[in-house]
Order: C-alpha cells, then structure tokens, then sequence
C-alpha cells in the first residue's frame, strides 16, 4: 500500500465519519471522528511531517471552536431549562390558589362547591370563569379575603406569563445559536437540535 493511498484512505474516513456525525446527530460518532482524526495526524506526523503538523495546527483550532460552541449551546440550553422550572412554580402558585378560591367564592355565594367546581371547569378556564362569577356579586369583590385571594391569583397568572416569555426568549436564543451556519453543523454531531417554544395558552 503506497503512502498516498493511505493517506486517502485516512482523509476518506475522516470526511466520512465527520458527516455521519453531523447527518446522525450522534455523539459517538462524533467522539470517533475526533479519535479517527487525532489517529490519522499520528500517521500523517510520520509520513508527511510538514502535512501532519498543518493537520495538526488545524485540528487544534478546530477543538478550539467545537469547544467554545459546546459550551455556548450547554450554557444556553440550561438557560432554557432554568426558565421552564420557572414556568412550573408559577403553575404550581396558581395550582394551589385557584382551589382556595373557588371553595371561598362557593361558600360565600352559596353555591355547593361541586356545583361551582363543575360549572368552571366544564367552562375550562378556572381563572377566567372566576372573575366572570365575582362581577355577578359586587359584594364579594369588597370582601378582603376574597381581594387577597384574586390579587394571588393575578399575581400568579403574571408570574406565569412573565415565566413563559423569559423561557420563549432562551428557546429562541438556543435555537437560532444550533441552527445558524456553521454553529449547527457541530450542534448536530454533537446531538443538539433546536426546542420547542411553549404555547401561549399555557
């Protein structure tokens, strides 16, 4: 086997092995191109020193980058993740406000619970259906324990929407950071893909 051929074989491989990472959005793939690469500079060292010490200088640049984009896309993608389990608080604010004041606003207007309870959920939107039913009854908006229950309320359907936005908006930057050129060529050898944005009506 000449040297030329082998060094072919090598540079074939390599190309190879760097788009069925890329394509496959495989890491391992991606970890055996980098060991195939540092392999072949080895063997280009031996054959072709001056050649092997270009791939080399090349290679290191490369690592350089990769590293650099990785650590963008992780920190950006814990972002992300930080902000949902921010959404999740907010829900869980509300979770627990929305019970208390259905259960008040029942006693309160007389209603049995059961009946109030099925009424706003078949209706779907607890919250909603809540302010429609305290604008039946003037007298219970005076009501302070029913103000501290709707100004909870308020306060965690804000929190929410502010939580949903601040996640939308790392979503957006992660997503444009793995799919604009050539950041999504090592996004997806490294198995980074782009997320989805959370609905408005959540």
């Amino acid at each position: 086997m000449s040297k030329e051929f082998l060094v072919l074989v090598m540079l074939l491989l390599n190309v190879a092995l760097a788009a069925a990472a890329v394509i496959q959005r495989d890491r391992s793939l991606f970890f055996a191109w980098a060991g195939l690469s540092l392999l072949s500079t080895v063997i280009l060292l031996a054959i072709y020193p001056f050649l092997g010490v270009l791939k080399l200088v090349a290679l290191l640049l490369a690592a350089r980058l990769v590293t650099g984009q990785y650590n963008t896309i992780v920190l950006l993608n814990q972002n992300a993740d930080a902000t949902l389990h921010d959404v999740s608080v907010a829900q869980l604010l509300r979770q627990s406000t929305i019970p208390r004041l259905e259960a008040f606003t029942a006693r309160y207007c007389g209603h049995e619970r059961g009946t109030l309870l099925g009424t706003t959920q078949a209706r779907g939107a607890r919250a909603a259906n809540l302010f429609a039913i305290a604008e039946q009854y003037p007298a219970l908006q005076a009501n302070q324990t029913f103000t501290q229950l709707m100004n909870a309320l308020v306060h965690s359907e804000n929190a929410i929407s502010s939580a949903r936005l601040r996640h939308n908006e790392m979503i957006r930057n992660y997503n444009t950071q793995v799919t604009r050129f050539p950041n999504l060529l090592i996004a997806r050898a490294l198995g980074f893909g782009p997320r989805e944005y959370l609905p408005q009506w959540l």
